[in-house]
């Protein structure tokens, strides 16, 4: 099933689907919120982010009549919304817009910092896990393991050097 709309302030604002994308027309946005489209296209055009990625499609506008209107992918929708300062909304949307934009703020938060979070994490995993590693090799070099270990990695070694001079001069003669 494919999404048809969204809503903002309970109000439908109808998708357009065009080569697998989906694009949110910015007029009707505007009027819900009470913004100014015109001042809304001109910042959008001149913003370095969204210039590249607005778009004209063709859509039905609220009189039922097909026209061209400036879109956003829907991807970018929360990016563009974020923009807008609330004191110039209806105050019917400005709390909502508010709430939105908190919402945003975490959400990049989240997203941004939960992986240096992480990073500290795994390195004082690392650390903690390292310093008890020393610890142990001092406790095992201390116990009575690693010195009969030690003990008994001598007796072979000397051993196995008595073999080899014994291997240089002696000969066996059975006849």
């Amino acid at each position: 099933m494919k999404l048809t709309h969204i809503k903002i302030l309970n109000k439908e604002i109808e998708l357009l689907y065009e080569n697998n994308n989906v694009y949110v027309p910015i007029k009707p946005i505007c009027e819900i919120i009470g913004v100014s489209n015109q001042k809304q296209q001109e910042k959008l055009k001149d913003d370095e982010n969204f210039a590249s990625i607005i778009t004209l499609r063709v859509t039905v506008g609220g009189d039922e009549k097909q026209r061209e209107m400036l879109c956003l992918p829907i991807m970018y929708i929360p990016a563009w919304l974020f923009t807008i300062t609330p004191a110039n909304v209806k105050e019917d949307a400005k709390d909502k817009l508010i709430k939105y934009r908190a919402q945003c703020i975490e959400a990049l938060g989240n997203h941004f910092i939960t992986s240096v979070i992480d990073l500290r994490e795994s390195l004082d995993a690392i650390e903690n896990a390292e310093s008890e590693l020393k610890e142990l090799d001092k406790e095992f070099k201390e116990s009575n393991i690693y010195k009969r270990k030690t003990e008994l990695k001598d007796i072979i070694s000397s051993n196995k050097e008595r073999i080899e001079k014994i291997g240089d001069g002696y000969q066996l003669k059975l006849f």
